[in-house]
């Protein structure tokens, strides 16, 4: 138990999805989406499409505020990223 207090947050992500105890790895990827979005706060990107740039419709990102794409990216990386 000691040697997981020396872990950071992302060794600890890691540690977690490589588990791959179902709920602690969907929690896992949720946790680094939401770090990204805070990310994109802090270098002021929050709202922008991370493909396009373009901004996110402000409906999508009250249904999930750290959404990190457009809609019209959403629906065309599906493909790229199955392939």
């Amino acid at each position: 138990m000691e040697e997981l207090n020396k872990l950071d947050l992302y060794d600890l992500l890691a540690l977690a999805k490589a588990a791959y105890i179902p709920n602690l790895y969907k929690l896992a990827t949720r946790l680094e989406v939401v770090d990204a979005a805070v990310c994109s706060i802090r270098f002021g990107l929050y709202g922008l499409c991370a493909d396009c740039e373009e901004e996110i419709d402000l409906a999508d990102l009250e249904v999930d505020p750290a959404q990190p794409r457009c809609r019209h990216c959403r629906e065309h990386s599906r493909y790229h990223h199955d392939a």
